[in-house]
Order: structure tokens, then C-alpha cells, then sequence
């Protein structure tokens, strides 16, 4: 996980958590945003730019394709 990936998930559970959310339920909401966010749904490639054409996968990504 990057740095501050997670960053905006913990800020959601606070936020919940402060409007009076049991611990369980703040949790909850936070996981349930984790869920439906598109990096966990879909695999997101970034590749690799090349100077004129389009990017190349790198082997990681190219081996999660199979």
C-alpha cells in the first residue's frame, strides 16, 4: 500500500465515528467505501510512457492479465 493510500478511508471512518456512529458502523461505512472505490473493482494499469505510441504494460501487469 502507498503512502496515504488509506488516507481518505480512515478520514471517512472518523467522520462517521464523530456524527455519533457506533465503532462497528463507523467501521462498516469505511469498508464499504473501500469496496465500491474503482482501484479495488477494476484492474487499474498504468504502464510504462514511451516516447511515441501507446504505453506498455509492465510485467507485472501483463502477468495479472493472465
Amino acid at each position: 500500500m502507498a503512502d496515504g493510500e488509506a488516507d481518505p478511508y480512515v478520514a471517512l471512518v472518523g467522520m462517521a465515528a464523530e456524527r455519533g456512529e457506533t465503532f462497528p458502523r463507523s467501521m462498516q461505512i469505511g469498508l464499504q467505501a473501500v469496496l465500491v472505490s474503482p482501484q479495488f473493482l477494476f484492474r487499474v494499469e498504468h504502464g510504462v510512457d514511451t516516447e511515441n505510441g501507446p504505453r506498455t504494460l509492465t510485467d507485472y501487469e501483463l502477468a495479472s492479465r493472465l
